[in-house]
């Protein structure tokens, strides 16, 4: 509410900066090898309010979406949104899931989607429940057949137990 004109020019640039570097790097790796593929790391804002996202984080899903990078990776980390936000469980799984509705809308197709999902809560440190997990896998999963990938990844969360979870999924 109390950007100024002055901010906002500056965030847009440093977003469209910051795409543009991103670029020429995919440019100039794909000289060496043409068969490489890019992904960008994204905030879930990103997909949901463009701006809170420039302002916060310099970056917009229009203008990664205009690099053409290979795959987009969204960071759908409901705990920690849940303790930023002040928002119950409940409600912090739904917003995971409208984030990936959100970026297939966007990219147009579910496989270039790649959603991180936290198992670890980084507060309390603790492993979080697989029944919580499989919540907010499943959330997702509804709104297409995106990548996922466990944030951090560690041997105490019983990984191999979600394996073929979702495979029988139409």
């Amino acid at each position: 509410k109390g950007y100024t004109h002055q901010f906002w020019s500056w965030a847009n640039w440093k977003n469209r900066w910051l795409m543009n570097v991103a670029q020429r790097l995919m440019g100039a790796a794909r000289e060496s090898n043409p068969n490489l593929k890019f992904g960008i790391n994204l905030y879930y804002e990103t997909v949901l309010n463009s701006s809170n996202a420039v302002a916060w984080f310099s970056q917009t899903f229009s203008e990664a979406l205009g690099k053409n990078f290979d795959y987009y990776a969204l960071m759908a980390y409901h705990r920690q949104t849940m303790k930023e936000s002040n928002m119950e469980e409940r409600k912090a799984i739904g917003l995971m899931a409208e984030v990936a509705g959100n970026a297939i809308q966007w990219v147009g197709d579910p496989s270039r989607v790649l959603m991180k999902i936290q198992i670890f809560d980084w507060k309390s440190s603790e492993v979080l429940p697989q029944k919580e997990v499989e919540e907010v896998v499943t959330g997702i999963l509804n709104h297409g057949e995106v990548s996922l990938a466990f944030v951090p990844y560690m041997n105490q969360f019983p990984l191999q137990a979600l394996k073929g979870r979702w495979a029988t999924r139409n």
